[in-house]
């Protein structure tokens, strides 16, 4: 939850800053979109478009399963190492 204090208290963030978040959180295990939508207070459908889909084409995000992008328990863990 600290990692994702930002985008809880402001409605409106930065595209980096949301993807910072979003890779914070995700750091060293796997969270499904609906456990972001909740850290983030944010809609889980708008979050998976316009944030994970991104991230996981740019590979800043690796995915659970893999072969199997539409898994129901699909979840994204952070490929990019923060500072």
């Amino acid at each position: 939850m600290a990692f994702a204090q930002a985008p809880r208290k402001k409605k409106r963030l930065r595209k980096e800053q949301m993807t910072s978040a979003i890779a914070n959180v995700c750091q060293g295990h796997y969270v499904s979109a609906a456990a972001l939508a909740v850290i983030l207070d944010r809609d889980q459908q708008s979050i998976r478009q316009q944030y994970l889909k991104a991230m996981v084409d740019n590979e800043q995000l690796g995915l659970a399963f893999p072969q199997y992008k539409n898994h129901p328990r699909q979840g994204y863990t952070s490929l990019v190492q923060e500072d």
